[in-house]
């Protein structure tokens, strides 16, 4: 009994086996189909991608031209507008500074006219000025004159008062020196031999 039961797990086993081979080789059998078919979607993903992706990016080529175009023709347009433009302000500055050059010659020749007008008043102003500081000049210098002569008058008259005050006083002097001297010399020569010595000293005086 003991011997079929381990004839049977062997058979059992055996036939274990067979299936799990065949199963096996079922599942690869599968599995490579599979593969195989999974291969040929990603290829034909792959095509069919590329495919878009050239139909993409030709789509994209035809919108960026058709960009560019449009681009192009707008800054033609914008070049276009923006020289019109340019033209008018030209214009526009340029009458203006015809505006401000008439304006400025006109300011100019009121200046100018203002400038002379005020320089004949000052030149005017000034001759009249000259002459009352010439008359004043002359009048004062008169003036000055006659007081230096009356002045000059009065210092000569001063001078010639104090002169002879002092020739006065410098006459009396030299009369009482002579006094005196005589004197001494006469009590001198009443006592001193030296007659002619003293004869000489006389003579000087």
């Amino acid at each position: 009994m003991e011997l079929s039961t381990k004839a049977d797990i062997s058979e059992l086993r055996g036939d274990m086996n067979t299936q799990i081979s065949e199963l096996r080789g079922d599942m690869n059998t599968q599995i490579s189909e599979l593969r195989r078919d999974m291969d040929t979607q990603i290829s034909e993903l792959r095509r069919d991608m590329d495919t878009q992706m050239g139909e993409l990016r030709g789509e994209m080529n035809e919108l960026r031209n058709e960009m560019n175009l449009k681009i192009t023709e707008f800054c033609g347009e914008v070049n276009t507008k923006l020289e019109e433009q340019n033209g008018r302000l030209d214009k526009k500055i340029s009458e203006l500074r015809g505006e401000m050059q008439a304006g400025y010659q006109e300011l100019r020749g009121e200046m100018q006219a203002g400038y002379q007008e005020l320089r004949g008043e000052m030149q005017a102003g000034y001759q009249e000025l000259r002459g009352e500081m010439k008359s004043g000049y002359q009048e004062l210098r008169g003036e000055m004159k006659s007081g230096y002569q009356e002045l000059r008058g009065e210092m000569n008259a001063g001078f010639n008062e104090l002169s002879g005050s002092i020739k006065a006083d410098i006459d009396n002097l030299r009369t009482w020196f002579k006094i005196f001297a005589f004197s001494a010399l006469s009590i001198i020569f009443m006592y001193s031999p030296n007659f002619i010595t003293l004869l000489k000293y006389i003579k000087i005086f």
